[in-house]
């Protein structure tokens, strides 16, 4: 597919890596900006992304051509006359292609491509000049310069990273606030006001060293939790407050891990006070470097040593601070000594605060049983956000950052679309920014190009789910539920699967542990995050 002759110009339909016959391109000899040789090339090569032949109704014709200063008679739009092709196409049912248009554009001097559209009558639109490294060429001398074919609209489009207006790209990227990967500070907490109000009592309380209650987050995956922790944690260091956190663990029986980084935690706090007498404490001794832990790794010496981290925030006078992440990984074997020596710190009015959070399922022996520790335990449970609380989310962002508004009918498509779930709500965030076409109006084309990507995202999102879920009986009740629509009775799901309550009862326990589902009310079953049901009844994922 190669031009007959030096300078000749001709057309041919282009065959790509892929096999599909895509478009016209001329072909002629050039003295090619990159090279300063005469080559023979063709106008625009490109790699064709898959599928059939796209529409011939609109077909993009590109002329390689040096910019000349102005006034040279040997001008652009010269060459561009001599390029176009005079005679038919040889893509299928193409029409001749007649000649440029009488109105030629004023062009800038030096190099540069120019561009024209051919419909299906033959008749050219533009030309339009593009200066350099703004529509790349791809040829074998320039790696990676390649551009790719638009089946929808048939025309080429320019590489991305040549061209920032590709996808949107009216707000920089790097200035994206959205944060979808979980445990990551959102920025915002749209409808958590309740959350963050209650923890920043907590954290004024220790900046005063006053001893403040003790608060448990409770929630389904992906609400939040770990989240609304972090950012407390650093509002916290903030005024000074010294922050301790814990991620609980079920292997972790005798709470060896969890006592070293609460050890670890001590330390700091002895470093920054030098002088700090350590006389007195349960299980911490002065070593010839320091604080040094005394006895064997139990849950006896983890109570003790948060009795002796309270006992020097009290003698510090400066608050601590601490975080315990998935408390019901570890259960009541971290929560019964965690709870106990608290309780004791707190009625001594010691500066030492507790936020943990967990799934549902978290601390509801203890609570049941009535300890009385418990008593200084409030539960905050943090469910999906409401319409308003999924407007803020994203309205609040787009405005702070941006500037920009967002669209009503935009902020309920995303809200209708997540459920309110915060992860997906924090995705459409992300999709939104990214795929703006307008810097200061986010309006229902961007929401609607955004939902594509979204889809996506949440799709591998609920596979890898189906995948945690055991096979047999576990699987059995979450086809059954999403049959009922996401929420049931238990009693309702055992009719479905014709199995007793008693040998449900250990598949109904992984689900719940696992984060699958969750008991909104004694006797009842939900998926954790909504639509769930509609991707297993869509889907009808097979048996692992």
């Amino acid at each position: 597919m190669s031009p007959a002759a030096s300078g000749a110009t001709t057309t041919a339909a282009v065959q790509h890596r892929c096999g599909s016959t895509v478009g016209l391109t001329a072909f002629r000899s050039v003295a090619h900006p990159s090279r300063g040789s005469t080559d023979v090339l063709p106008s625009r090569s490109g790699v064709h992304i898959g599928g059939p032949e796209p529409s011939t109704s609109t077909q993009l014709l590109l002329y390689e051509a040096p910019g000349c200063p102005a006034g040279d008679p040997q001008s652009v739009p010269d060459r561009l006359e001599q390029a176009t092709p005079r005679e038919p196409s040889l893509s299928r049912g193409n029409p001749q292609v007649t000649g440029c248009p009488p109105v030629v554009p004023k062009l800038s001097p030096g190099p540069g491509w120019l561009r024209a559209h051919a419909d299906a009558q033959g008749a050219l639109s533009g030309p339009w000049f593009a200066p350099p490294g703004r529509w790349p060429l791809h040829d074998p001398g320039r790696p990676g310069s390649s551009i790719t074919s638009s089946r929808a609209l048939g025309r080429w489009v320019p590489n991305p990273f040549d061209d920032l207006t590709i996808g949107g790209g009216a707000l920089a990227a790097a200035a994206n606030p959205f944060r979808p990967g979980m445990g990551r500070i959102p920025p915002d907490f749209g409808g958590r006001e309740d959350a963050l109000l209650r923890a920043r009592i907590v954290v004024e309380q220790l900046a005063a060293a006053v001893a403040p209650e003790f608060v448990l987050y409770r929630g389904v995956r992906g609400v939040g939790k770990t989240a609304l922790l972090a950012y407390v944690r650093q509002r916290a260091r903030e005024l000074g407050l010294a922050t301790i956190h814990v991620e609980a663990d079920r292997d972790d029986t005798e709470l060896a891990r969890a006592t070293s980084v609460l050890f670890r935690g001590l330390e700091d706090v002895a470093a920054a006070a030098p002088g700090l007498s350590l006389a007195g404490l349960a299980t911490v001794r002065s070593g010839s470097r320091g604080p040094e832990l005394a006895g064997r790794a139990d849950a006896e010496r983890f109570e003790g040593l948060i009795g002796d981290l309270a006992e020097l925030a009290g003698r510090s006078s400066r608050g601590v601070l601490l975080t315990i992440d998935e408390v019901h990984e570890a259960g009541d074997v971290l929560l019964g000594p965690l709870l106990r020596a608290a309780h004791a710190a707190a009625q001594d009015d010691r500066p030492f605060g507790v936020l943990l959070s967990g799934l549902p399922t978290a601390a509801e022996n203890l609570f049941d049983e009535g300890q009385t520790y418990t008593e200084r335990l409030a539960r905050v449970d943090l469910g999906l956000l409401d319409r308003a609380g999924t407007a803020e989310a994203i309205r609040r962002p787009f405005d702070r950052v941006a500037g920009a508004s967002v669209d009503v009918a935009v902020l309920d498509a995303v809200h209708d679309a997540s459920g309110g779930y915060p992860w997906f709500v924090q995705l459409w965030g992300e999709a939104l920014w990214d795929l703006a076409t307008d810097p200061l109006h986010i309006e229902l084309p961007v929401a609607r190009a955004a939902g594509a990507r979204v889809r996506v995202r949440v799709d591998d999102f609920y596979a890898t789910r189906w995948r945690r879920v055991p096979s047999g009986r576990a699987q059995l009740l979450v086809q059954a539920l999403a049959e009922q629509g996401g929420e049931a009775a238990m009693g309702d799901l055992l009719e479905v699967v014709d199995i007793t309550h008693q040998a449900a009862s250990p598949a109904r326990r992984s689900l719940l542990d696992l984060g699958i589902c969750w008991a909104p009310q004694r006797g009842r079953l939900a998926f954790s995050v909504p639509g769930f049901e509609r991707w297993v009844l869509a889907t009808r994922p097979a048996e692992v």
